[in-house]
């Protein structure tokens, strides 16, 4: 239809055919400037954002510490665990203090931190898990630190906890797959050099 139709169909309609034409025309239209102008800042701010996406990607793959799957590993406290690609700065002697350790829980923390040390990195980290400790307490560990079958819990809980003191890189977690034991972590490069004391 024309223009020229259009206005003689206006000319020719009915009252109520008017009415109709004038609310139908009167409602509000974007001009295609206008349209065009919000379209590219559609555009824009669609880009702004999957490069941000990208860009927070980036920052946590560089940051975190993530599992096979790629999922960022939390500890305990469910807080994200810095990546082994951080080179945290190893305190200097000199502002160590010296550490004796007392009892089975300290002596048996500082086996498994000389194990730690001892072993190769694997998926970005070393890590011990539920049945290395258990092995490590039955067979590794000297046969006079060894604590009861019955207080092995326990033990477990509190020699880890020495283990997270005087290596302040090393964190807890609980793996996802079948076997949901905690596990103790320690960045790739570990060594007793990272330790916050000095072994005596």
């Amino acid at each position: 239809m024309s223009l020229a139709d259009f206005i003689n169909a206006f000319k020719n309609a009915t009252p109520e055919e008017r009415k109709e034409f004038t609310e139908l025309f009167s409602q509000d239209y974007v001009s295609i400037e206008e349209h065009n102008t919000l379209k590219a800042s559609y555009i824009d701010t669609v880009e702004l954002l999957a490069n941000a996406m990208k860009r927070i990607t980036q920052l946590e793959s560089g940051l975190f510490l993530k599992d096979s799957e790629g999922e960022i590993i939390r500890d305990d406290e469910d807080e994200p665990i810095l990546s082994p690609k951080i080179e945290l700065e190893v305190i200097e002697d000199a502002e160590k203090e010296t550490f004796t350790p007392s009892g089975k829980t300290e002596k048996g923390a500082i086996e498994i931190v000389k194990f730690a040390a001892t072993m190769k990195p694997f998926n970005g980290g070393k890590f011990i898990n539920n049945n290395m400790l258990h092995h490590f307490r039955k067979n590794v560990l000297p046969e006079e630190l060894r604590p009861t079958e019955k207080g092995a819990r326990e033990w477990k809980k509190q020699v880890l906890s020495v283990v997270k003191r005087i290596a302040p890189d090393a964190w807890t977690d609980t793996k996802k797959d079948g076997n949901r034991g905690t596990r103790v972590g320690f960045p790739r490069n570990f060594n007793l050099e990272r330790l916050s004391v000095i072994l005596t």
